[in-house]
């Protein structure tokens, strides 16, 4: 737009072009500087929330953003596989699952305690005979113990520890359906922003070949400001949809490595 305001002020001084169509131009200039603005002002709160949630003292100003925004050429993304990844690399899962286990030891233990006891005893030591001699004396014996009357202890802690399984149990399987719900959804949102890149990819082409048939009718006069100003913010809003999907994409694909419990070492 300042190549087309210097355009249009050199036609303007060779008297062919409106001075309306300068001012059209001006404030289009005034609207387009005001919106990049509002964006570094947005970039740099998000810059201050970074640096906040990952708790340096560094300045805002300082951190500096790394990464692509292009889109992959091939994606594997098979939802079973990758909930199976999942349910073997989330945290979460696996101390969930290793508690479960650790309790439905409780319970075979609380069981176990119907069972008889067992033990066996002996001693041995020296006593003083009558004759003035000292006799080894040993003892033997073998213990068997039956919980024939408790009074409902052993079958309430049972029904207790099976209580707190069976609790167990349905978090995990709540677990399960949200981990599969995530890496679902990811997967879902992977797919939906490709298609939308390379559908808005299309119309970011096809927006610039518009702006630059209007620019050049304009030159020779055959054409309006209006037309190329609306060619402008036809390919602006173009290639701002464009940016919005290749972020969608990324962001989604970021979901997708958290689902599943990929860490950053792991990413490839």
């Amino acid at each position: 737009m300042e190549e087309h305001h210097k355009q249009v002020s050199q036609l303007l001084a060779a008297q062919k072009a409106a001075r309306v169509d300068l001012l059209r131009t001006k404030v289009r200039l005034a609207d387009l500087r005001q919106a990049l603005l509002q964006a570094q002002n947005i970039l740099a709160a998000q810059k201050r929330l970074l640096v906040n949630m990952m708790g340096v003292d560094d300045p805002a100003d300082t951190l500096t953003l790394k990464g692509e925004t292009v889109i992959p050429s091939s994606l594997t993304a098979d939802p079973p596989q990758l909930v199976a990844i999942a349910l073997n690399q989330r945290s979460d899962y696996l101390a969930a699952r290793t508690r479960l286990e650790a309790q439905a030891r409780r319970v075979d233990a609380a069981r176990a305690e119907y069972w008889p006891a067992v033990s066996l005893t002996a001693g041995y030591g020296v006593r003083m005979a009558g004759s003035g001699e000292d006799e080894d004396v040993g003892a033997a014996g073998l213990g068997l113990s039956v919980p024939l009357f408790d009074g409902n202890r052993i079958s309430a802690r049972i029904r207790q520890e099976r209580t707190t399984l069976a609790a167990g149990q349905e978090r995990l399987r709540k677990l399960e359906l949200e981990i599969k719900k995530d890496v679902e959804t990811a997967v879902l949102d992977i797919n939906s922003s490709s298609q939308r890149v390379n559908a808005v990819q299309q119309a970011v082409e096809q927006a610039r070949e518009s702006l630059r048939i209007e620019r050049m009718k304009y030159e020779l006069n055959s054409g309006s400001l209006t037309d190329v100003l609306d060619a402008q913010s036809a390919l602006l809003q173009s290639e701002t949809n464009y940016a919005r999907a290749v972020a969608d994409f990324h962001t989604a694909a970021a979901k997708l490595r958290l689902a599943t419990g990929e860490t950053c070492n792991e990413k490839k």
